[in-house]
């Protein structure tokens, strides 16, 4: 079934009531196997909620297991992790999940607003925080095999969340039924599935595998770059159970080394070489980061680095083509924030028009006084000749009063601006120069694959 076949059919259900409690209002993503909704309970609360496709609800193994899963997440008792908060068949058979709405960005559109790439500072700060996720689920005995930017959401406040637990199991499941896929054929993503993984060897399969996976993420967020470029998913595949995984610095060589080291041993192609948990690497970049950068990350600098990360000014998009996007990312269970530009303030406003009135009251005074004594006025420097009547001096008045105000409005953007980036700036170690302005992305490759291997291109690149 096309990407776009899905948004139809997902988009069919909206303004229907579930089990009469949930009405669904809006559709928040659209994956191969179920898509995410904004609910609103009969009791005036929001959620989101995941319902999985009629047709694979109809398979009772499948079924089962999205169900149980779903609680995997609750199971693991992390403030990191999505709440699940209900279940139920809908009355089409359907099975859903009900989940707490989340408001932010993954941290895949957020690299997409950023022109593909975030600051290692801003991508190893999340990287702690889900490290210290997987780690608790780890503890519990709970894989996530999915982990990727589009799985990590960066919250409002600052908090980093976890999405899509359990999820993999119910597409490895669901890849051997009648309803197969291309695109469930493995489960995971094959851009951030460890080699291991990438051979189908599910055995092999354990904690190193996550491990694994988050250095990828945490690689792919800061290059703008796959750990394993490739024509199509198939080949991506091979190369991940074949090849080892190229050094971060390689393509981004103003990534600290301290930073640097710890993503690349989790990318090990050995399982034996990577770091041997998730809370073992994540306490490795907590070391590297106050080397590298000094100052922890607070959740209060995220969430503000969030809130001014611009949205992205992509052109619109047909139905088709923003379902098949939503398709790549998979479903989120929360809607992307986008914050406004910083612009002048009220009291600044009040300031300028101030000086202006000032300013031309100064100006009328002027010439009174030069009419009264029979004095010139001064002639402006060359090569602008003297103003000697009223309706010129105006003229001049509304000029200046335009330059004044598009000058100190530029001035205050650009204050805000520097004042925020302040705030963000890297404390670097002095061993470290600062690293380098974020370049454009390359356009070499000019697409990006999905996990079905088909090529989507780049809208930077035209």
């Amino acid at each position: 079934m096309s990407s776009a076949d899905l948004g139809v059919r997902a988009r069919a259900r909206l303004g229907t009531t579930l089990r009469g409690k949930y009405r669904l209002d809006a559709v928040l993503g659209i994956g191969g196997m179920a898509a995410v909704y904004r609910a609103v309970h009969r009791n005036r609360a929001e959620f989101a909620v995941k319902i999985l496709l009629p047709e694979l609800s109809h398979e009772s193994e499948v079924r089962k297991r999205f169900l149980r899963e779903g609680y995997a997440a609750n199971t693991v008792k992390h403030p990191g992790v999505v709440a699940i908060v209900d279940d139920d068949i809908a009355e089409d058979g359907a099975a859903f999940l009900v989940m707490e709405l989340l408001s932010g960005a993954s941290v895949e559109d957020l690299a997409q607003r950023r022109r593909g790439k975030v600051p290692a500072r801003i991508v190893a700060a999340i990287g702690i925080q889900v490290l210290d996720v997987l780690a608790s689920a780890h503890q519990k005995g709970i894989l996530h095999r999915d982990v990727k930017p589009a799985n990590l959401f960066l919250t409002t406040t600052g908090l980093v969340k976890v999405l899509d637990f359990g999820i993999a199991r119910v597409r490895d499941l669901a890849s051997s039924g009648a309803y197969a896929t291309q695109s469930s054929v493995s489960f995971g993503t094959p851009a951030f599935m460890a080699p291991e993984q990438a051979r189908g060897k599910t055995r092999e399969v354990d904690e190193r595998s996550d491990v694994w996976a988050a250095g990828a993420a945490l690689f792919t967020t800061i290059t703008g770059s796959l750990v394993h470029e490739g024509e199509n998913g198939a080949e991506v595949l091979v190369r991940a159970a074949t090849e080892p995984a190229r050094p971060i610095r390689g393509l981004a060589p103003e990534v600290p080394a301290e930073i640097a080291a710890v993503v690349d041993r989790a990318l090990a192609f050995d399982p034996r070489r990577r770091w041997s948990s998730a809370a073992e690497m994540r306490d490795a970049l907590i070391v590297a980061f106050a080397s590298a950068f000094g100052t922890p990350t607070s959740h209060a600098e995220l969430a503000l680095f969030l809130a001014e990360t611009p949205a992205a000014d992509a052109p619109s998009l047909d139905a088709s083509t923003r379902a098949a996007a939503a398709d790549r990312r998979g479903p989120t269970t929360a809607v992307a924030v986008a914050s406004d530009r910083v612009r002048p303030t009220r009291a600044t406003r009040g300031i300028v028009v101030a000086a202006l009135s000032a300013l031309a009251f100064v100006l009328t005074g002027a010439i009174i006084l030069a009419a009264a004594t029979h004095e010139p006025l001064p002639k402006a420097p060359a090569p602008s000749s003297a103003t000697a009547t009223a309706t010129a001096t105006a003229t001049a008045t509304a000029t200046a009063a335009a330059t004044v105000t598009a000058t100190v409005t530029a001035t205050t953007t650009a204050t805000a601006t520097a004042t925020a980036t302040a705030r963000l700036a890297p404390h670097h170690h002095p061993s470290h120069p600062a690293p380098a302005p974020a370049a454009i992305p390359s356009c070499t490759p000019n697409y990006v694959l999905d996990d079905e291997g088909n090529k989507h291109f780049k809208p930077e690149c035209f």
